[in-house]
């Protein structure tokens, strides 16, 4: 069972990682869950481009590192 976790988590790892198309589409998606859920709390997220917000005057970037361990948190 562990094996296979491990092998799924490979295969995803490498999938988001090497093809630029799912790469792109995780950035962006991670970064507008990060503005939405700002704006849930009340906090102001302002979106300067596909991987780059201003939180508090201070420039925050996403990369795919950064998706994917929020799908690993998920």
């Amino acid at each position: 069972m562990a094996t296979t976790a491990a092998a799924v988590g490979g295969i995803s790892y490498f999938a988001f990682s090497e093809i630029t198309p799912l790469n792109q589409w995780l950035i962006i998606t991670v970064t507008d869950q990060t503005v939405w859920l700002g704006s849930v709390f009340g906090i102001l997220i302002t979106r300067l481009d596909t991987n780059l917000i201003s939180v508090n005057g201070y420039r925050v970037e996403k990369s795919w590192h950064h998706a994917i361990e929020s799908i690993a948190l998920s």
